[in-house]
């Protein structure tokens, strides 16, 4: 059987024996005007090629288009198309057919196969005895494909012939499942269709373990990047006003659309769903911290997030500095402490005499004290993150010795002393203890402390869950002198500090030079022997360097709202400020990155097009995202923790 025999199989059949029998067909869209810009490729998709894109998985199932709509000639039958290349299909425009037909996908699954030298009619079959087989082609649907396949397809109602839209959307298996190295490099569980490529990804999300191919881009050779070209510019949407120092902003998961602002002073401030800030605060803890500097203070009131079934228990979390409690090291700064609270019977505040202690960690300096308190989508355990205690070059008060003789002390590579210079996670779904240990934490029946996930940090200030894809762990880790980074963190890793600032080798006495050696592992005798000291994917070098971007990294999100184009699946992270000049210091900035395949990731600045110099215009203190997937950024115009001038805006499309 030749390939043209297998066209007339797949489509001719279905003309003959299912078309009399459509009770509701889709309208056909011929002379429809209406377009979607991709700004992000920087084409455009119409009429009834949109409409059948928007009708039959849209983004996922096709990816973004790649050229322009053209007129092609089939390359069976010699008709001339209106045809458009998106990454993972062509779509063909047929107004010859009726609808649904009028639009059909390219067979390219056939093409890219013959374009390889590959015939998949000599491709040995698979037994007939094996589940979702078709004789047509004497290949089997993969179990690990079924699924999608069979749940994907032309809407339009089931006359009777059950596989009716996958056969029109991917076409009939072509080839048994085998192993394949796809373009990116990644050996994966193969299938070939007709008009698709399915590839298993086990290791990712479940709703993203089937990915298809990028069949539209291999075979016209289209090898960017998506993200090469997207739109820098965007709005910054204001929210809230009149705040002090806004560190962070989240949505109670309740369904009620309040989002709730962390603000430094001790206070939590509800925006309504109406836009409305309520004048009177959700929690004020204020009196119960230590007393902040005005000019300038790291501590405060730095995180919160609630339990992931507040709408029916209540329960939230905070992170706050306390002062020094009894018993703890003479000269030491503060305690900070991780609190449980509880809503009252009013949803607008909560109980201030719930407060339930979870942990308090005595702090030797002011500053480095890390702040973000977040439940894991997956695992639902508490995760809080450390900074490395402050001080002066890792040999203060409160550091300890470690296995790096080259910079002796430094939080960061202890795991034994202190819980400092790490991200934790606990198990707060306990009725007998504060909390308990997750079994599979790195640390758990081996040297070094069992709360804790991940080591090796300076200040992780701010890390979030990407709320999407397979939800990693981004965390922002501010340097000392000369590079600010971002990592994606993973169960027991060790990131590095105070072996690396970023990518490159650490010196304490001497901070501004950057040795031109340093070990790649923990050296053997120590706990954690032979562990990798893993990079970051993200790197800008500190403004007190010639050519800097900013000063001291702030940790964003992933955006996944859809809102603006091209912006779902990238990271956004900030400056607290660009640097600073003989007349003052400079207000902060705003990224966004595209994730590289290896290696540091590419990163540019947004442009706010409805503010002055297209700036954000203000020191950025933190970053929020609501359950939608928008991300949003919260900023003063002051040094500390002072005045009326704190902001939080979202970022929104450009106007």
């Amino acid at each position: 059987m030749r390939a043209t025999t297998l066209r007339t199989l797949a489509i001719g059949a279905i003309f003959v024996f299912v078309l009399p029998a459509l009770a509701s067909p889709r309208a056909s869209s011929q002379g429809q005007e209406s377009c979607q810009t991709f700004e992000i490729t920087g084409f455009e998709v119409c009429a009834d090629l949109l409409l059948f894109w928007n009708g039959n998985g849209g983004l996922p199932v096709f990816g973004y288009p790649i050229t322009a709509a053209t007129t092609e000639a089939s390359p069976e039958t010699g008709a001339e198309h209106t045809v458009q290349y998106l990454e993972r299909e062509r779509l063909e425009s047929h107004p010859e057919n009726d609808a649904p037909y009028d639009v059909l996908l390219g067979r390219l699954g056939v093409q890219m196969l013959e374009q390889d030298g590959r015939d998949w009619e000599s491709f040995p079959k698979m037994d007939p005895s094996e589940p979702n087989y078709f004789a047509e082609t004497g290949f089997a649907v993969a179990p690990e494909f079924w699924s999608y396949w069979s749940n994907h397809g032309l809407e339009f109602g089931d006359p009777g012939f059950s596989q009716r839209e996958s056969l029109l959307l991917f076409g009939y298996p072509i080839s048994a499942p085998q192993m394949e190295t796809n373009p990116d490099g990644d050996t994966v569980l193969t299938q070939w269709f007709e008009r698709a490529r399915f590839e298993y990804h086990p290791d990712n999300a479940a709703e993203f373990q089937v990915l298809l191919g990028r069949l539209g881009a291999e075979f016209i050779g289209f090898d960017g990047d998506p993200g090469d070209g997207a739109t820098t510019e965007v709005a910054a949407e204001l929210v809230a006003e009149g705040l002090t120092s806004p560190l962070m902003l989240t949505e109670a998961p309740d369904g009620s659309g309040r989002l709730f602002i962390v603000d430094q002073i001790g206070r939590i401030r509800i925006v309504m769903p109406d836009g409305t800030l309520t004048p009177e605060p959700f929690l004020d803890i204020g009196e119960r911290m230590v007393t902040l500097t005005p000019p300038y203070d790291e501590r405060g009131l730095l995180g919160m997030a609630f339990h992931p079934e507040y709408a029916t228990n209540g329960r939230f979390f905070v992170y706050y500095s306390a002062p020094l409690q009894p018993g703890a090291p003479a000269g030491w700064a503060h305690t900070n402490v991780l609190a449980e609270f509880q809503v009252s019977d009013d949803p607008l505040v909560a109980d201030p005499e719930s407060e339930r202690e979870i942990l308090a960690i005595d702090w030797p300096a002011g500053n480095h004290d890390g702040g973000t308190v977040a439940f894991g989508p997956d695992d639902g355990y508490l995760y809080l993150s450390l900074g490395d205690g402050g001080g002066f070059h890792d040999s203060a008060a409160g550091h300890v010795d470690d296995w790096y003789g080259f910079n002796a002390g430094g939080n960061g590579q202890d795991i034994e002393a202190n819980l400092m210079g790490s991200i934790l996670r606990l198990d707060i779904d306990v009725a007998d203890a504060p909390y308990r240990i997750p079994p599979d934490n790195p640390f758990v029946d081996a040297p070094g402390l069992d709360e804790i996930y991940a080591y090796g940090f300076r200040n992780p200030y701010r890390f979030a869950f990407d709320p999407g894809g397979d939800h990693r762990l981004f965390a922002g880790d501010a340097g000392q002198n000369l590079w600010e980074e971002v990592s994606v963190v993973e169960l027991g890793g060790n990131y590095g500090w105070n072996v690396y600032e970023g990518t490159h080798c650490f010196d304490a006495d001497n901070p501004e030079i950057s040795p031109d050696s340093c070990p790649t592992a923990v050296a053997e005798g120590y706990p954690d022997a032979g562990a990798p000291l893993l990079m970051p994917v993200l790197e800008f070098a500190n403004a007190q360097q010639p050519g800097g971007l900013g000063l001291s990294i702030v940790g964003g999100h992933v955006y996944r709202s859809g809102e603006i184009p091209g912006f779902d699946g990238r990271y956004i992270f900030g400056a607290w400020s660009a640097g600073a000049t003989d007349s003052g210091s400079l207000p902060g900035r705003i990224f966004i990155a595209d994730e590289q395949p290896e290696g540091l990731w590419n990163f540019d600045e947004l442009t706010l097009t409805n503010m002055p110099d297209g700036s954000i215009g203000a020191f950025v203190l933190g970053f929020g995202q609501d359950l939608a997937g928008n991300v949003y950024v919260t900023v003063t115009d002051n040094f500390g923790p002072s005045g009326a001038t704190g902001r939080v805006y979202r970022i929104a499309p450009a106007s």
